[in-house]
């Protein structure tokens, strides 16, 4: 009997003991809850970033990355980009409406806007009859200063997404007029694609947007001189030196002292920084078109290149830890890149890139239509063409297979073959392979730090990023 009511009473225990450990459970969770709220009451981020390095997955990523460390030293290590170190990190899916493998117009419209529509298509529905409204344009609306750079044209997709409305992303000429109907308070990098129209018989764009109130940035001297009282002016700051596609050049083609995307990250702080805070998406376009060349060794110093306006970005919130929030992402990957082939087994040799000293785009440009002019392709020999190669590549051995395929490339030279074999070639001594001249299916990366970084973290779609940056910016999600 004892026995019975000794455990009868220790059952009784034992619930007092549960119910007193649900009651600390209860009041800790309701705490985690009001802690939640006192901070976002604390407030929302002031500044916020978003860099998008379009076509730019993990391999390309961590490409950049290894070809850091093994530039540094004998022994196998990677140097992580500025980025790569956030404390934040999620995964995000990127197909369109139409397709599992999206384009940049589409996957803009969901980063942008927070909706799916199809690809080539920008902020309207499949359908073609509802317009969306952009995180952008809801945070002007709010007072707070936009800033939109990009070193491909401003009129492009991944920009474009962020103000514009159009059926295709092909109306250049439309999507500049909603530009400078945007009202935004910084447009810099790269130029205007078509700015009179295709047949160049339209009104010109950079006109109208001076007829609209935007100071208009030619030169380099002109940018440098824009400073603290041009903090209330409109600003389309177009980069001196813009290549036939109104892009800036590839960062491999430049002098040390050409304008980059860090400098136009770093001027438009300086003249958009003001007490209600500011939005600042920032594309790194040129990775994307690297990869689609496969001109592995441009994309990955282009990658480089945007870490560095990512670093800009870093140091300023260094400057403001409580107020600013970045986050890195790409709309997303081309090529297909893989670290890694048959050809080279396990090994990596992508130090053999760094010779590389120009894009195979300028190549192009520079060097085979001058072939193409001035030499009898059926006398032209691989051995004419080995110097060049080895000053402009770093090729210095190839082995006959290889030289055969230069050769019958040649043959064929203007369709720009040439070129291309000679990237191939690189890429298969380097140990990379592609497996498109398209974008790919793959979930992309985010990284995020600063306030409220911790939205970021997880796997979730592209368009809940508009979703998270919505919510920690308190704006309206109305249409």
């Amino acid at each position: 009997m004892r026995q019975l009511l000794a455990m009868k009473n220790t059952s009784q225990k034992t619930k007092q003991y549960i119910a007193i450990l649900w009651i600390i459970f209860l009041f800790i969770s309701l705490s985690a809850c009001q802690y939640k709220g006192t901070q976002k009451e604390l407030g929302i981020p002031k500044y916020v970033f978003l860099f998008i390095g379009d076509g730019m997955g993990l391999s390309q990523i961590h490409a950049a990355e290894i070809m850091q460390g093994a530039l540094n030293g004998e022994e196998i290590d990677i140097q992580k980009l500025s980025f790569s170190s956030f404390p934040g990190t999620g995964f995000m899916t990127t197909f369109s409406s139409n397709s599992y493998i999206t384009d940049s117009a589409a996957a803009g419209t969901a980063m942008a806007s927070g909706h799916k529509t199809i690809n080539g298509r920008i902020n309207i529905d499949r359908t073609n009859k509802f317009e969306y409204k952009t995180i952008a344009e809801m945070a002007k609306e709010k007072g707070i200063k936009i800033g939109i750079i990009s070193n491909v044209p401003l009129n492009h997709a991944t920009p474009a997404c962020f103000y514009a409305r159009v059926s295709h992303r092909h109306q250049y000429y439309e999507i500049a007029q909603q530009m400078v109907e945007s009202g935004f308070d910084f447009f810099g990098g790269g130029g205007i694609q078509y700015p009179s129209g295709r047949r160049g018989l339209q009104a010109d764009i950079l006109k109208l947007a001076e007829q609209k109130g935007y100071r208009v940035i030619r030169t380099k001297n002109d940018f440098l001189l824009l400073g603290e009282e041009n903090r209330n002016e409109k600003i389309i700051a177009l980069n001196e030196k813009l290549t036939l596609k109104k892009a800036m050049p590839y960062c491999i083609d430049t002098r040390d002292d050409d304008l980059s995307l860090a400098d136009y990250v770093n001027k438009s702080i300086e003249l958009i920084d003001n007490d209600k805070g500011f939005f600042m998406m920032v594309e790194g376009g040129k990775i994307d078109w690297a990869a689609h060349d496969h001109d592995a060794a441009t994309m990955i110093k282009e990658v480089r290149e945007f870490d560095k306006a990512v670093l800009r970005a870093v140091q300023f919130y260094n400057e403001h830890p409580e107020e600013t929030l970045i986050v890195v992402t790409a709309d997303h990957e081309t090529g297909g890149m893989t670290l890694g082939s048959d050809f080279t087994g396990y090994s990596l040799s992508l130090e053999i890139l760094n010779e590389q000293a120009i894009s195979l785009e300028q190549f192009n440009q520079e060097y085979m239509r001058v072939y193409d002019d001035e030499i009898d392709k059926r006398e032209q020999r691989t051995d004419d063409f080995m110097p060049l190669l080895q000053e402009k590549f770093g090729l210095k051995r190839i082995l006959e297979k290889e030289e055969k395929e230069l050769r019958n490339s040649y043959e064929d030279s203007k369709d720009l073959l040439f070129g291309l074999t000679v990237v191939e070639i690189l890429n298969r001594k380097a140990g990379i392979s592609w497996t498109t001249g398209a974008h790919t299916a793959v979930p992309l990366p985010v990284f995020s730090c600063g306030k409220d970084y911790e939205y970021f973290v997880g796997y979730y779609d592209n368009t809940d990023l508009f979703e998270k940056l919505t919510q920690v910016m308190s704006l309206s999600q109305s249409p």
